[in-house]
């Protein structure tokens, strides 16, 4: 049995694919936009913040794409 906040497959496939395009769509608008942005130094504690493989349950993907400000 899979634990929550486990399962790759989203409740609603459809909304998934139209966030999932819409994630997209901002991810390359800023690369577009990427040399007229300042340089911002990664932060020291990045790794640990960023890392994978922790026993503790992910985010769906709703929260995700709100995190990355697509919504």
């Amino acid at each position: 049995m899979t634990k929550p906040g486990y399962r790759i497959d989203p409740a609603d496939p459809e909304a998934f694919r139209r966030a999932f395009h819409e994630l997209a769509d901002a991810c390359l608008d800023r690369v577009a936009q990427a040399r007229e942005l300042p340089w911002i130094a990664k932060p020291e504690d990045m790794a640990e913040t960023v890392a994978l493989g922790s026993d503790e349950p992910g985010l769906g993907e709703a929260e995700i794409f709100e995190k990355c400000g697509t919504r």
